[in-house]
C-alpha cells in the first residue's frame, strides 16, 4: 500500500472580533424593535465578548478611542438592565475557589459581594461596584479594555496612564520600551530617565552561527 501526503489549504481561523461585531449590531436593531429580555441579554452577551476581542494598536487617535469608550458605556448601561441574578446567568461567576489561599477575588468573594444586592431587581448605577468584584473572565476582560481606554485618553492628554499612577503613588518603578529606526530596543527608566538595551531572549532551539 502507498501512502501519498496530500497538501491542504491551511485552514483559516475565524475572525471573532468581526463575528462577534456582526451578532452585537444585529441583536442591537433586534432590540430597538422588540426589547424583550431574552434579546437584551443575547445583547450583552455579543456586546462583551465584541469588546473583549479588540484588538488596539496602542496609536489610536482620541476620536477612535472616544467611541470605543462611548460604546463601552452603552454596553455597561445595558448591563445594568439586567438584575443580579440574570447576571449570573448570562456570565456565570468562574468556578475559583482559591481566592483566600492567594488574597484575590474568586466565586465565594463574589458571592458575598452579590449578597449587597437585591438579585431580581436591576443593578442599575451600582453597575461599576458590581462589575468590579465579579469574578468571570470575560467581564474582567470587559473591564480591563475599559481602563485600558481611559489610561490611553489620559496619555493623548499628556497624562500618565491609569496603571502609571498607580505605580506612581505605590512606589513602584515603571519602564517605556522603545524601538529605533534600525530595529535595536530599549527601554528607559521613568524615574530616573536612564536607558537600558533590551535584548530578547532566543529560543533554546536556535542557534547564533
Amino acid at each position: 500500500m502507498i501512502l501519498r501526503l496530500l497538501s491542504g489549504a491551511p485552514t483559516k481561523k475565524p475572525d471573532y472580533y468581526q463575528l462577534y461585531h456582526d451578532a452585537y449590531i444585529r441583536k442591537y436593531r433586534m432590540c430597538i424593535n422588540n426589547p424583550d429580555n431574552q434579546a437584551v441579554k443575547s445583547l450583552i452577551f455579543y456586546g462583551v465578548r465584541y469588546i473583549n476581542t479588540m484588538k488596539r494598536t496602542g496609536n489610536e487617535s482620541l476620536d477612535e478611542l472616544s467611541v470605543v469608550l462611548e460604546i463601552i458605556e452603552k454596553i455597561k448601561e445595558q448591563i445594568s438592565w439586567l438584575t443580579p441574578a440574570e447576571l449570573l446567568n448570562v456570565f456565570p461567576l468562574d468556578k475559583r475557589y482559591d481566592g483566600e489561599r492567594y488574597q484575590s477575588k474568586d466565586y465565594f468573594s463574589s458571592m458575598e459581594m452579590l449578597q449587597k444586592f437585591e438579585m431580581d431587581k436591576p443593578i442599575g448605577d451600582k453597575i461599576d461596584d458590581l462589575l468590579w468584584d465579579y469574578m468571570n473572565i470575560q467581564t474582567r476582560l470587559f473591564v480591563a479594555q475599559e481602563i485600558g481606554i481611559l489610561s490611553d485618553i489620559q496619555q493623548v492628554y499628556g497624562e500618565p496612564g491609569i496603571m502609571e499612577e498607580f505605580a506612581t503613588k505605590n512606589g513602584i518603578t515603571t519602564f517605556t520600551k522603545y524601538t529605533e529606526l534600525s530595529g535595536k530596543e530599549f527601554i528607559v527608566n521613568n524615574q530616573t530617565g536612564k536607558s537600558i538595551g533590551f535584548k530578547k531572549k532566543i529560543p533554546r532551539y536556535l542557534k547564533l552561527i
